[in-house]
Parts: structure tokens; sequence; C-alpha cells
């Protein structure tokens, strides 16, 4: 029981983390003025460059699914959570804070229905680096040495 947890819990991990970044990446995609969101205010301030961070999260969602350099798309994951929660946390401390627009949140409430909805944002976002940062300890570095079969000499 123990090794089908050790085998299946980090790929069920893997595609936990990668669906919600390919979901939130799409979802900037197809919706990229969504209200007054913060990514709203990022694509008016950008313009041209406003589907970069969409692509982004696809492109990082995708790269955790598919177990190519796990550890490598692991660390990645936890770098942009913790900008993530960066931006989270300073426009939660601002005194007219803009929602943030993830996931589907409410785009025009008052500012302490937003500071709530941003707090659930950040609790989500801390889950989620919770979830990379246990994807990149389990994950294993790739080697180019030979496993060792206990078929060579033994020194």
């Amino acid at each position: 029981m123990f090794a089908l947890k050790r085998k299946f819990a980090p790929a069920l991990v893997k595609a936990l983390v990668g669906g919600v970044f390919l979901y939130s990446g799409a979802q900037k995609l197809v919706y990229p003025n969504a209200g007054g969101t913060m990514y709203a205010a990022f694509v008016r301030r950008w313009g041209a460059m406003h589907g970069a961070p969409a692509a982004l999260e696809i492109f990082l969602g995708a790269w955790l699914i598919s177990g190519f350099l796990p550890k490598h798309a692991a660390c990645l994951a936890v770098l942009v959570l913790c900008l993530f929660c960066g931006a989270l946390t300073a426009e939660t401390l601002k005194r007219a804070p803009a929602p943030c627009g993830c996931m589907g949140a409410p785009a025009s409430l008052s500012p302490s229905v937003v500071r709530i909805s941003l707090v659930e944002s950040l609790g989500r976002d801390v889950l989620l680096l919770a979830a990379a940062g246990y994807l990149f300890g389990t994950s294993v570095p790739m080697t180019r040495q030979k496993p060792d079969d206990g078929t060579g000499p033994i020194y």
C-alpha cells in the first residue's frame, strides 16, 4: 500500500498543480480584460506583452504534467507561486485593493469583500506552493550514471 502511495502521490500532485496552471493560463488568455482585476491592469500597462504571463502558466502546467526535468519544473513553479503570493499580499495591503480575478473570483465588489477574496486566493497559492515544494522534494534528479544493478565488481 505504501509503495502505491509513493508511486502515485507525486503523479497526482503533478497533475493537480499542472492542471491549475493550465486552467489559470487559459483563463487569462480567453478573458484578458476581465473587469477591474489585477491582470486587467497588467494588460493595460504592458499592452502587447499581456499574453506572456498566461503563456508562462500554460507552459509551466504542461511542463509539470509532462514529467520532463521534474526538479526544474517544480523549482520554477515554486518561484512563480512565490511571485504570485507577493503580488497578492501587496494588493491585499492596499486601501482599495483590486480583485485578482484568479480562478473566477468576483471582479467588482466592495474593498472588504475584495480583500477576503484576495486572502482566499493567497491561501490557495500557499497550498499550491506547498504542493510544488513537495514535488521538488520528491523529484528524482536525472543523472548520466548507469544505475548499479549489483552485477559489477565490488571495490
